[in-house]
């Protein structure tokens, strides 16, 4: 196929599925009518107090961070809009584009680790999987912002040598992170910590400069947010998110071997069968780094999940979230792996096979 065709397949392939995307997902927000729910209630109500007000006050500790909400409060600004029906629109406008970045992400991602293919099948597979449409429906629209910009993290976090312009975007995407939400945050920093150290050993420094621009972006982000308020109970604040939220124990049902199936069904067995295709195609081409972000992107969200059987006591239903976008880019490994080996079979035999008949 010509370049210049492709091009056009993929522009073309892009403009649907970005259509279909935005159109499902506002049909799923909207299933309820002007009736959004208690946590895009809660967003609608603090962007705008923001707006009134121009601040972020203390309470908004106890909830998610503001970036959501200061996105929110922008769209109500420029739109002008005055009624509640307006409102409940433009949030459900926010929820739809931040979805649609998820998705663009996921294929980012599966793109350049993998190839066109596998970012294409990837986003198809995250159409297709429980907990996307599961976010939705209850208004998790900060964990969604927050898987988004984890994703382009990982994307851009080891691009980040080739250039200040890349350094600038890890910077901002690691700012983003922390100022989306507090559990994407902790799983990004259990993940890209052994791949920082590993880039840094590995490279002999080479990585340190895109290592002072995540942490000066996500320190940034912590101080301007949480430090303050947060740095006087921090051990308090630690003994209680790990040890003492008993609370939690009834979401073990929902990280259950059936549960898996329930929410991936065969895409969780493609999901493992990834980690060995990946791990071949990323070791030929001599690219241990990529593959550690992609393992570890898969295991820690599983591992935090079955967390209880260690004796801690983490939101374990939640990183089941935080799981989706590895095991989607994992099942179109071995998805679009299995379809170039069965078609180059076919292609070597399809003579004799001829013959045969």
């Amino acid at each position: 196929m010509r370049p210049d065709r492709a091009k056009f397949l993929e522009l073309g392939f892009a403009a649907v599925f970005s259509a279909v995307v935005l159109c499902v997902f506002y049909s799923v927000i909207s299933m309820n009518g002007l009736v959004m729910g208690n946590d895009p209630a809660v967003h609608l109500e603090k962007a705008l107090i923001f707006l009134q007000s121009g601040k972020i006050s203390l309470e908004n500790l106890g909830w998610t961070p503001p970036l959501f909400q200061i996105l929110l409060a922008t769209f109500i600004s420029f739109s002008g809009a005055a009624s509640l029906e307006q409102m409940i629109f433009l949030v459900k406008v926010a929820a739809v584009i931040i979805d649609w970045l998820l998705f663009f992400s996921v294929y980012l991602l599966g793109s350049k680790f993998f190839g066109r293919r596998v970012g294409v099948v990837a986003a198809l597979f995250l159409l297709m999987v429980v907990p996307i449409f599961e976010l939705n429906l209850w208004g998790g629209y900060t964990t969604v912002l927050g898987l988004a910009f984890m994703l382009l993290l990982f994307l851009y976090f080891p691009m980040s040598v080739r250039g200040f312009g890349y350094l600038i975007i890890t910077f901002l995407m690691a700012f983003s992170l922390v100022l989306s939400h507090q559990l994407a945050t902790f799983v990004t920093v259990l993940i890209l910590t052994p791949v920082m150290l590993y880039m840094l050993f590995k490279s002999r420094g080479k990585y340190i400069r895109a290592f002072i621009a995540l942490i000066l972006g996500g320190g940034v982000a912590f101080f301007l947010y949480y430090f303050q308020a947060m740095i006087p109970y921090l051990g308090v604040l630690l003994e209680h998110v790990l040890f003492t939220q008993k609370s939690t124990l009834y979401q073990i049902p929902a990280t259950t071997f059936n549960s898996f199936m329930v929410n991936f069904g065969f895409i969780f067995f493609l999901g493992i069968a990834g980690l060995f295709v990946a791990y071949f195609g990323l070791r030929n081409r001599k690219e241990p780094a990529l593959y550690l972000i992609v393992f570890l992107s898969f295991a820690v969200p599983f591992v935090l999940a079955e967390s209880y059987l260690f004796g801690l006591f983490l939101p374990f239903q939640w990183f089941i979230y935080y799981l989706m976008p590895s095991i989607v880019i994992l099942a179109a490994v071995s998805a679009v792996f299995a379809y170039s080996r069965v078609s180059s079979y076919y292609g070597a035999h399809k003579n004799s096979a001829r013959k045969n008949w």
